[in-house]
């Protein structure tokens, strides 16, 4: 099976996932099947920015796909937990960039188990990616905060992961639903 069907066969099956969960939005425009990002079972975010062309033979051909790349310039990852019911949990993710192309793109989480997987991907910018921007010397702080889908999880100690480099955990105290 070449790489083309196997990633059209993960796109289709995770399709129907993103909009349960609400992952990004896929469209089919002149011809075209563009989706946002496709999560495989181990990281989200994986594959950004996939269109497949519908062909006259009646066949779907992979046309794009990108790559996500994590940003390597996070330094802190700050836990912010609601005292309201019910629970809201957010994490605070900020960095340093050491010049001023890059930019945090899409924030994907994923729970596994009682753990969140977060991928913080740059945002996909080919002219960057070339080398064909001129970009200013300057650090460039960030901060983007994301919440966790935490409504409807039962009591319990969960854990948290960003790019595989930051973790923590949290506890839910009761079943957080109304």
């Amino acid at each position: 099976m070449t790489a083309q069907k196997i990633l059209f066969s993960i796109t289709l099956s995770m399709m129907l996932l993103n909009v349960a969960f609400g992952e990004g939005i896929s469209i089919f425009k002149a011809g075209k099947l563009h989706i946002d990002s496709v999560q495989t079972t181990e990281k989200s975010g994986v594959y950004e920015n996939i269109v497949f062309k519908f062909t006259q033979k009646n066949k779907w051909e992979l046309t794009q796909f990108n790559l996500g790349k994590a940003v390597t310039e996070i330094n802190n990852v700050e836990l912010i937990q609601t005292e309201s019911f019910p629970v809201q949990v957010f994490l605070k993710i900020s960095g340093v960039f050491s010049n001023g192309c890059p930019e945090v793109g899409k924030i994907r989480s994923k729970l596994i188990n009682n753990e969140f997987k977060l991928s913080v991907n740059y945002k996909y910018n080919p002219q960057f990616l070339a080398g064909e921007l001129a970009c200013t010397q300057a650090l460039v702080n960030f901060s983007k905060i994301s919440p966790l889908a935490v409504y409807g999880l039962k009591k319990g100690t969960y854990n948290y992961r960003v790019n595989e480099a930051f973790s923590g955990s949290f506890t839910l105290n009761k079943d957080n639903a109304l």
